[in-house]
């Protein structure tokens, strides 16, 4: 989800055969490969922490927000 004029908007779905961290390193690894310039300075996820772990990884210098 991305915010744009004020409303969130569905920007990413991927659907995964396995939510391990080296499933989410490589998933993330690939958004950067297709779009090199994207840097998000916030995100927000649930508490898994395999893709948690993925996200600090891939995006060292954002702020992970957790949602419910």
């Amino acid at each position: 989800m991305a915010d744009y004029h004020d409303k969130a908007v569905g920007i990413l779905t991927v659907v995964m055969t396995s939510r391990k961290f080296r499933m989410y390193e490589l998933l993330f690894k690939k958004i950067k490969e297709i779009y090199p310039d994207f840097n998000p300075h916030m995100m927000m996820a649930d508490y898994e922490a395999a893709m948690r772990k993925g996200l600090v990884k891939a995006f060292p210098d954002m702020r992970l927000l957790g949602c419910r």
